[in-house]
């Protein structure tokens, strides 16, 4: 992707101001590619048959970002490269499967109608690559049906795949910046975003974090987690000699 930045000049070069014009909302705004990758692998690996998996779909699939399947085949290597996507006959955009690469083969559930929340499984069996495995362990409730039997994510696991893949077409403004943590050596804020719950909360790193009255907030969070991390590790330095004298 690119930013476009905006140079307005007001004067001599100490009063230069820039303003960004277009940002990435996407989850792949938050974490390089390749991270993601890496992590996912370990995640798709280490997925046991039986397991209930989500999977990220193609980068350019707009209406299904994720889909969740049960674990039929443990991670293995890829014979060959899959068929290449038609967009005539294929309801979902997948990412495609490189030969030689780690992949796993789910049985796809699907959701009762586009959006819905309640699940059935299918008979649609599907080799997925390892690298867009992005949630293991998905949990699901069992409903109640006089015929069928349905599946709805449980609130926890639901709250796990919302905060790794947000759609991309969301709208999303902040309310509250949360919490502050390192994420692969980078630091990450967690904001709360307006019209959403608490399961939506997504890590953003500073860039995307543009109106000032949001970089203070980030500001203060982090400093206040600075300094609560400093009193424990003080605290825990006082008390370890205590303990040895008491000994």
């Amino acid at each position: 992707f690119f930013i476009i930045i905006a140079v307005q000049y007001t004067g001599i070069p100490t009063e230069l101001t820039i303003t960004r014009e277009a940002l990435p909302v996407t989850s792949l705004s938050r974490v390089t590619r390749s991270a993601l990758d890496a992590e996912s692998i370990t995640r798709g690996q280490g997925a046991a048959v039986g397991s209930v998996v989500c999977v990220e779909t193609h980068n350019s699939e707009q209406t299904t970002p994720w889909v969740i399947g049960e674990v039929v085949s443990a991670a293995h290597t890829a014979p060959a490269d899959s068929v290449p996507y038609d967009s005539a006959n294929d309801a979902v955009h997948y990412e495609p499967v490189r030969v030689g690469e780690s992949v796993l083969s789910v049985m796809l559930y699907e959701p009762l109608a586009p959006g819905s929340t309640t699940y059935s499984l299918s008979d649609v069996e599907l080799l997925v690559p390892a690298r867009r495995v992005r949630v293991v362990g998905v949990q699901l409730l069992a409903l109640r049906s006089n015929h069928f039997k349905r599946f709805a994510i449980e609130a926890v696991s639901l709250q796990a795949i919302r905060a790794e893949m947000p759609t991309s077409d969301d709208t999303w403004t902040v309310e509250a910046v949360v919490q502050y943590r390192t994420y692969y050596r980078q630091e990450r804020w967690l904001v709360k975003w307006v019209g959403y719950g608490e399961d939506r909360n997504t890590w953003e790193p500073i860039e995307n974090l543009t109106a000032e009255w949001v970089q203070g907030e980030a500001e203060r969070v982090k400093k206040d987690f600075l300094a609560e991390k400093a009193a424990k590790e003080c605290a825990a330095a006082r008390g370890g000699p205590r303990r040895a004298a008491a000994q």
